[in-house]
């Protein structure tokens, strides 16, 4: 998928969540996961979600720019790599995050949002992490 705005580099699901990971403007990475409308964090404002991802979160339901949010029943949240300090064409010079550690910092995300889910009706994939091969 491509737009104006951004491409999807590539998409992957860990934890039984949809991870994206896209390059804005043909210049720098971010980083995009869907949960599902029943998980608790779901429709909260990405300042409220207490996780640990690069640069914090910057994106949620209430500035869906780039029509992520379009998916009935998901919401998506995602982290950028245009912080002071990262490499971008207006700062050059500064750590360049490539898709790897996007997908690193991803992974790592989707494991934080699984332990936040106290929703009843939790993935049964995010139950069944470790006994799938492909997680």
């Amino acid at each position: 998928m491509t737009t104006d705005r951004f491409s999807v580099d590539k998409t992957f699901t860990h934890c039984g969540y949809t991870c994206v990971i896209a390059t804005i403007k043909d210049d720098y990475h971010c980083g995009y996961i869907a949960i599902p409308d029943e998980h608790n964090m779901a429709g909260k404002d990405y300042t409220e979600i207490d996780v640990t991802v690069h640069g914090g979160l910057t994106f949620g339901p209430q500035n869906d720019l780039h029509g992520m949010g379009e998916d009935d029943d998901t919401v998506w949240y995602g982290f950028d790599c245009a912080h002071a300090g990262d490499h971008t064409r207006s700062m050059p010079g500064g750590t360049n995050w490539q898709s790897e550690d996007v997908r690193e910092e991803l992974l790592n995300l989707a494991e934080q949002f699984r332990d936040l889910d106290t929703s009843e009706t939790k993935s049964i994939y995010s139950l069944m992490q470790g006994f799938l091969p492909w997680n």
